[in-house]
């Protein structure tokens, strides 16, 4: 009997961990609170990182799109959570956990157009 259960946890041990690992690392969300009109293209790409896309527009101006995730920050307690989750069901909480934490968070879509002097002339954001 010893053995079977310790076979058990250890087998349920080897396929835990995708949820617990996607819940501590999570994503960051991005501060965008810098972002106004004049502010200059390199500041927008060093806190924001490099546009998902670069369009050129017929007015001389240049449109960047950025994409980032929002509500999806890293969690210690939340990956405990799963890790608990995963101990307490031999492990049989991945076929539930994992689908929760792939789709935890949501994409946004930034816009920031420039002017012909790199700098922000417009911006918005689209969920």
């Amino acid at each position: 009997m010893t053995k079977v259960i310790g076979a058990i946890l250890a087998v349920s041990m080897a396929v835990s961990g995708c949820s617990v690992y996607m819940a501590a690392v999570g994503s960051d969300e991005k501060n965008v609170a810098f972002l106004r009109k004049g502010v200059e293209r390199e500041a927008v790409e060093f806190h924001l990182g490099n546009p998902r896309r670069v369009n050129q527009n017929s007015d001389g101006t240049t449109t960047h799109i950025f994409e980032y995730e929002i509500g999806n920050e890293p969690s210690l307690g939340r990956a405990a959570g799963h890790a608990a989750m995963d101990v307490l069901t031999f492990g049989l909480w991945e076929i539930v956990g994992t689908p929760i934490e792939a789709v935890a968070g949501e994409t946004v879509r930034l816009s920031v157009t420039y002017d012909e002097n790199d700098k922000v002339k417009s911006y918005r954001t689209t969920q």
